[in-house]
């Protein structure tokens, strides 16, 4: 009726800075008698709010810092952990498979001619295709690495690391 402007304040839609309350349920911005916004509880707020000092804030920063130190020597702590089981796991599976090898080179070899805490020879026939012959295979720990040599008949070739990170090696 009497409203000057009758296509405002209708429908479901709030005006703007029509009634809108905070979490704590205080109205912000609603309109008083006067039609002026009403702010002077949210400064009033505002100004019991209780500020941060400098003790505080770095009291908090030494608090994080700590709490951060200690989060990042876990963190690391479980990388070296996470890569000491890899390598082992490596470690673990090279020796599978050089086990794996070597009981079918010997279960070949016609005879073992040195065995010890670092060498490991004998010999073994082989057919190949239509060729057959017999070589010598020796096994050497040099340092942390296990060395295959073979011998066709025309000398011993190059060593070929076969495994690293041996610590012991027992052919017996």
């Amino acid at each position: 009726g009497n409203h000057p402007h009758p296509h405002r304040g209708r429908g479901n839609r709030p005006r703007f800075g029509a009634m809108m309350a905070d979490r704590s349920g205080t109205f912000l911005g609603s309109r008083e008698r006067g039609g002026k916004p009403s702010r002077h509880r949210f400064r009033k707020r505002c100004r019991n709010r209780r500020s941060v000092t400098l003790l505080e804030l770095v009291l908090a920063i030494v608090i994080l810092g700590t709490v951060m130190l200690v989060l990042g020597r876990t963190v690391f702590g479980i990388i070296r952990v996470y890569q000491w089981v890899q390598d082992s796991d490596a470690l673990h599976q090279g020796a599978r498979v050089l086990e794996s090898r070597l009981a079918t080179e010997l279960k070949s070899a016609t005879s073992i001619t040195q065995a010890s805490g670092t060498t490991l020879e004998f010999v073994t026939t082989y057919i190949l295709d239509s060729d057959s012959g017999t070589e010598s295979i020796k096994y050497t720990v040099s340092g942390t690495s296990l060395l295959r040599q073979v011998d066709t008949g025309a000398g011993y070739g190059a060593a070929a690391t076969v495994l690293t990170g041996v610590t012991a090696f027992s052919p017996s």
